[in-house]
């Protein structure tokens, strides 16, 4: 919904970029105008995994060239579907915080005509704060005060601690 934060949260390696990559994908190809900022991985590897998952085709397979045919017709099947998204952008810049994704983000709004904005993911951002806690806490606010103005619907990963997995204990 506009105006809105959803945070998606799990461990690491529990699927969350995909799924966002997925939603992302199902805005843009809805007319929605999508901003994705990508704080951990870049650009290439963003794409990579986007081929791969939309050309149906093993990661594996795809980044070690291990391809057959009908993997080779996939890929190039997703790189047209990809390649003509006009309401696309990958922003990968690692280091950001909340108030220059909010820059960003209004530009884009302003030129493309921005509606949908994925953050992956929380804990790389970089605002300022006396704890690690309080500085999370002003991204959050500063981030639904954006989301809010511009009436935007902005997705924002989480992950959680990988601890509790190990003990056996639900997150």
């Amino acid at each position: 919904a506009s105006g809105t934060i959803t945070v998606l949260g799990g461990r690491p390696s529990d699927g969350k970029s995909a799924l966002a990559r997925s939603i992302a994908d199902g805005a843009s190809l809805a007319g929605y105008a999508v901003h994705l900022f990508s704080l951990e991985d870049p650009a290439s590897t963003v794409a990579d995994r986007m081929l791969s998952d939309y050309g149906r085709v093993n990661l594996q397979a795809f980044g070690t060239l291990d391809l057959r045919r009908e993997d080779v017709t996939g890929i190039c099947a997703a790189a047209e579907r990809l390649g003509h998204r006009k309401n696309w952008i990958l922003d990968q810049e690692a280091g950001l915080t909340s108030a220059q994704i909010a820059t960003r983000v209004r530009r884009h709004k302003r030129e493309r005509g921005t509606r949908v904005v994925v953050i992956d993911y929380l804990q790389l951002l970089h605002d300022p704060g006396g704890t690690r806690l309080e500085a999370l806490n002003g991204a959050l606010r500063g981030l639904l005060a954006l989301a809010r103005a511009e009436d935007l619907a902005i997705l924002l990963l989480s992950q959680l601690p990988r601890a509790p997995a190990r003990e056996g204990r639900p997150p």
